[in-house]
């Protein structure tokens, strides 16, 4: 299991607010030519290398005011650990007795406490900047390998200025770490390819406001509308891949098809002819169309859509409308041809309960080192 576990008044009392808090300052901080012990000490052993002329090491002490640490903190926090640790002056530079380097270092560290006690500054009040659920996809699949639909898994971000990926709306409650929690658990079983409990379905509708009247990219040529599908099939077994067309009735029927990969493994026959009596208009029953078949675990590109008919027209006064679908309304369904509703994909069927038999991107990503022996334990 351990592999599956792998965010008016007021303006008067702040201006009094900033004079009593600048007096503070003054008050705080040493008369000048205070330190002059510390800045000998420092002006003998540090500043014949760190000078404005030298600037050994990109540094220079030359001209820092001991009597205000505060103004360089970075500086002084650099030399304390320098201190600490013994290494400077260098050998076999000289150095002051061990009391006396001492003394300086625990006087400077004094001096930084004292100045942060003064100023604190608390950095980021933010305890945690969790990336953005568009981030989380990017991140899943740049470093698994896996096109995941995180909308499914993870609520929407709130915006701030017109931006989801700031700080300060980008918190985390203890609701929405299960949800993360959730998802990590879905997403990790999908990259390692652990088997499936039991069949789940999943549905892929297609907008009602999408035209199927022409080619849709990524389809086989020759084809009109439908769908592409990017899933990823959890493990190798049987799947069932059910379409649901709609439209109306015609005067002939259509002809349905279902790819894997770009190869047909399906023709399904839509629509018939108009019947004595019937009137075009009539809706087809949306009955599904299925086909089982095997499928190796990993990404896959599922396609259905029509067989596009000719496109050469007889010669006529009336020439044909190819007007967009706007909805339903009193005047019907403006579309002439079947187009497909619905796509639902079922499974895993006959399954063998066990790791693929060929890794898929993610499972390459993420186990680098397989058993040498047939016998040997699984990575």
């Amino acid at each position: 299991m351990l592999k599956y576990r792998v965010i008016g008044g007021v303006v008067c009392a702040l201006a009094f607010a900033g004079d009593s808090d600048r007096v503070a300052r003054a008050q705080a901080q040493p008369a000048a030519g205070a330190h002059t012990e510390q800045r000998a000490l420092l002006d003998q052993y540090c500043v014949t290398c760190h000078s404005e002329r030298l600037e050994v090491g990109g540094l220079s002490l030359q001209d820092l005011d001991l009597n205000n640490v505060a103004d360089h903190a970075e500086v002084w926090e650099k030399v304390v650990r320098k201190l600490r640790a013994g290494s400077m002056p260098p050998q076999p530079r000289p150095r002051p007795d061990a009391e006396t380097y001492d003394g300086f270092r625990t006087w400077l560290e004094a001096e930084l406490d004292a100045a942060a006690e003064r100023a604190p500054n608390a950095g980021r009040t933010e305890a945690l900047h969790r990336i953005s659920r568009t981030e989380y996809h990017n991140v899943i699949r740049d470093l698994l390998g896996l096109e995941v639909d995180v909308s499914e898994l993870l609520p929407a971000d709130d915006t701030s200025y017109g931006f989801d990926n700031i700080a300060g709306v980008l918190g985390v409650s203890p609701t929405l770490m299960e949800r993360y929690l959730s998802a990590a658990r879905k997403i990790s079983r999908l990259a390692v390819g652990s088997p499936v409990p039991s069949a789940i379905e999943e549905t892929f509708r297609i907008a009602s406001d999408l035209g199927q009247d022409a080619h849709i990219a990524g389809l086989p040529f020759g084809t009109r509308g439908g769908t592409l599908i990017d899933f990823n099939f959890p493990e190798d077994a049987e799947y069932v891949i059910s379409v649901v067309p709609d439209g109306p009735l015609f005067i002939e029927s259509h002809e349905l098809e279902v790819t894997l990969d770009g190869e047909r493994v399906e023709l399904f026959t839509v629509g018939r002819t108009l019947e004595p009596g019937e009137r075009r208009g009539l809706y087809a029953e949306a009955d599904p169309r299925e086909v089982r078949l095997r499928v190796n675990a990993g990404p896959h590109q599922i396609g259905v859509a029509f067989l596009r008919k000719t496109a050469a027209e007889p010669e006529r006064t009336r020439k044909l409308y190819l007007r967009p679908f706007t909805g339903e309304g009193s005047g019907g369904d403006s579309r002439y041809q079947p187009y497909v509703d619905r796509v639902s994909i079922t499974g895993p069927f006959e399954s063998s309960g066990t790791r693929p038999a060929h890794d898929t991107p993610s499972r390459a990503r993420l186990f680098v080192c397989h058993a040498s022996a047939a016998d040997g334990p699984e990575a």
